[in-house]
């Protein structure tokens, strides 16, 4: 999946909480996902945070979703399993990644009601940061010479080589600052970075960020 252009589907959910000693159901209705932040660390298990705006909140003394679908099993993605590859290069010297995604959406206001009347798309921004082992001075030639590179994170379910994988695509970043640190002896070196929309016609859709989970293929 990725973010296209244009054409964009207005997807919105409901999503209701529960309390059945009280008992009372709140419901956030009409919410639209505003914010993504994808984590990565080496050795614990990569976690997705999404942030919604919503139109209105509901109250019940009963459930809404009375048979709610339990969530299916699955299992966890970590750092370390898979693969990350900058400028078409894989590298092994990254020691974390974190990337934030935002719509920049807003709930329109009007006159003479206190609803709004929709949650509106604005302009998608992606950013993010690494930390790499300062091993060599290809990240910094980079920064210095100011090129804009592509990112792949894959991230594995298992070693295997058949393992099911989630993978996130930038097909184009630039660097946007750098800093320097020391822990326990070894020097890293972290970095910013901006995600920017890839062109037309050259191997990639037209976006700023493409997702890919193969579970659902």
């Amino acid at each position: 999946t990725f973010m296209p252009a244009t054409g964009h589907t207005q997807t919105s959910y409901s999503i209701e909480e529960w309390n059945p000693d009280v008992p009372r159901s709140t419901r956030f209705v009409g919410c639209r996902v505003n914010t993504m932040s994808i984590s990565a660390p080496p050795n614990a298990r990569a976690t997705l945070s999404f942030g919604f705006i919503g139109r209105d909140r509901q109250v019940a003394a009963g459930r809404y979703f009375s048979a709610a679908a339990t969530p299916a099993a699955a299992v966890m993605q970590v750092g370390h399993n898979g693969t990350l590859v900058v400028g078409g290069t894989p590298v092994g010297v990254i020691t974390a990644f974190e990337l934030s995604v935002n719509n920049n959406m807003e709930a329109g206001a009007v006159v003479g009601s206190s609803l709004t009347p929709d949650v509106f798309h604005g302009r998608m921004q992606a950013s993010g940061s690494f930390t790499v082992y300062f091993d060599s001075t290809a990240f910094d030639d980079i920064f210095d010479q100011e090129q804009e590179v592509g990112l792949i994170l894959r991230v594995t379910a298992a070693l295997t080589a058949n393992s099911n994988f989630m993978q996130l695509c930038l097909p184009r970043i630039k660097l946007a600052g750098g800093s320097y640190s020391t822990a326990n002896q070894s020097r890293l070196q972290s970095f910013d970075f901006v995600a920017l929309a890839h062109s037309v016609g050259s191997g990639n859709q037209a976006t700023t960020m493409l997702m890919q989970d193969v579970s659902l293929a």
